[in-house]
């Protein structure tokens, strides 16, 4: 799911319900590690800008910035100054991940298997005025095979949609839904266990798979780690590079690559395709075709943009000319890059 993170003003009522919220499931899951925030400063920051909009302070140094730069903007043709230091006077979006252990599994028949289930939540500014496009929830354990795992979140999207209402909380509907209905799940994981240890023993992968997947932006925490996640559970290589545009290498036995192509086209995006796939046939060992060492998530950022995540070009094409990779530059961006 795809955040509506625009440079709005907030408004202070979300924004004063969703502190509340957290408030509220800490006091229902309040063991140490079971509610971790991304950025622990992220609710001191949001308090700090309701306090200045109290205040008055807060819009107007919004929107005296905002005109501020704009001329700047149009003296210096340069956009990007004028985002990043606009982007200043908003509140951080809040995101946590809640750890559900076996006691928290009261509510169903079964208790949680070890390794717990984690849930993940990132929420929008415009939340919960608006829920749908302004939440975004998933849940993830090693109890899950792939495919339950994709089911299950498909499942908590869908609830997610049916318990949506303005100005409605749904946090703890929510995870109330996950608590009653993961065991459905985890059986179809046991389900598919004998499946996966039958492909695996099967006759080795003779052809090797190189994708180069393109997206229009990667900025989702939780997907940037699901990528790595995939990468590993398939023995892939390659990299990740997340900002915009976003850019993804899967380099492995075909059939790994596949599937998790398979399982990342499934979320939800804005727009990604395979831009190119390479595929070569081998006489003994696919591993003799890599290009890269493991999996790693990249970033090449301009100099006073971080918070605009626009990749630098130039630093990205030299990357991929030490992975003898140059080539892609162009087919990736429709652009050749000069040497």
């Amino acid at each position: 799911m795809n955040l509506q993170t625009g440079m709005e003003v907030p408004n202070p009522g979300d924004l004063d319900l969703q502190l509340s919220e957290l408030e509220m499931l800490r006091s229902m899951f309040p063991g140490e590690g079971e509610l971790v925030m991304d950025s622990p400063a992220a609710e001191e920051d949001v308090r700090t800008w309701l306090r200045l909009n109290e205040r008055g302070e807060a819009t107007e140094v919004y929107y005296y910035y905002s005109y501020y730069f704009i001329i700047i903007f149009f003296i210096f043709k340069y956009i990007y100054i004028s985002v990043f230091f606009l982007l200043q006077w908003l509140p951080p979006l809040l995101s946590f991940c809640l750890t559900l252990r076996q006691e928290e599994a009261s509510s169903s028949s079964s208790s949680f298997p070890s390794p717990p289930v984690e849930f993940r939540a990132t929420l929008g500014r415009a939340y919960p005025s608006a829920a749908v496009g302004q939440l975004e929830v998933h849940a993830k354990s090693d109890a899950f095979s792939r495919d339950s795992q994709a089911q299950l979140n498909a499942a908590l999207r869908t609830q997610l949609e049916e318990s949506s209402g303005e100005g409605q909380l749904v946090l703890g509907v929510l995870l109330q839904w996950l608590q009653e209905h993961w065991t459905d799940y985890r059986v179809s994981a046991a389900r598919e266990e004998g499946g996966v240890a039958k492909r695996t023993v099967g006759k080795k992968e003779r052809t090797f798979s190189r994708l180069w997947i393109y997206s229009h932006h990667i900025y989702s925490k939780t997907k940037r780690k699901d990528i790595l996640d995939l990468s590993s559970e398939f023995q892939l290589t390659g990299f990740s590079m997340p900002g915009k545009p976003g850019v993804v290498c899967l380099e492995g036995c075909s059939r790994n690559c596949a599937e998790a192509w398979a399982a990342i086209k499934s979320w939800n995006w804005k727009k990604i395709n395979v831009k190119v796939q390479e595929d070569e046939e081998v006489a003994d060992d696919v591993d003799r075709c890599r290009r890269f060492e493991g999996f790693q998530e990249i970033g090449f950022v301009k100099s006073g943009e971080s918070r605009d995540y626009h990749m630098d070009m130039g630093e990205f094409f030299n990357f991929l000319k030490n992975h003898r990779s140059d080539y892609m530059f162009k087919e990736l961006f429709g652009i050749s890059k000069a040497s």
